[in-house]
């Protein structure tokens, strides 16, 4: 790199800093897993979730639901299943402590999840 590209990227380092320019939310990998849910946080609409063999009770992590989030109650009967879209409100009252959850989504750079669907 020529001394010319080396200003151009200092001078848009330091560009971002005087201009406090905001870090866009990415998602940075995407994910599809299952986890059983240790904490409902209603109010900030977000679950505490740890992995299905880890320790049901130490939250290992956030899934956040967001208002477009699609999420898919699945309802057994005679070893048959029905499929109901709730809205989040609906989800947050049926979801309870120790349920497993199917979350489709991608991290954030905190490692939380935003969650694009739940199916549980």
């Amino acid at each position: 790199m020529n001394n010319f590209g080396k200003f151009l990227l200092l001078l848009a380092v330091l560009l971002s800093f005087f201009l406090k320019v905001p870090a866009a939310e990415a998602q940075l990998v995407p994910v599809t897993e299952t986890y059983r849910v240790v904490v409902v946080d209603r109010a900030e609409q977000k679950i505490g979730i740890a992995r299905i063999n880890d320790s049901p009770d130490v939250r290992q992590n956030w899934v956040y639901i967001k208002d477009h989030t699609e999420i898919v109650h699945r309802i057994w009967r005679d070893q048959e299943f029905r499929d109901e879209e709730v809205d989040w409100n609906e989800f947050f009252r049926l979801i309870k402590k120790g349920h497993c959850i199917r979350v489709h989504g991608g991290r954030n750079l905190d490692m939380s999840i935003d969650a694009k669907s739940i199916l549980f």
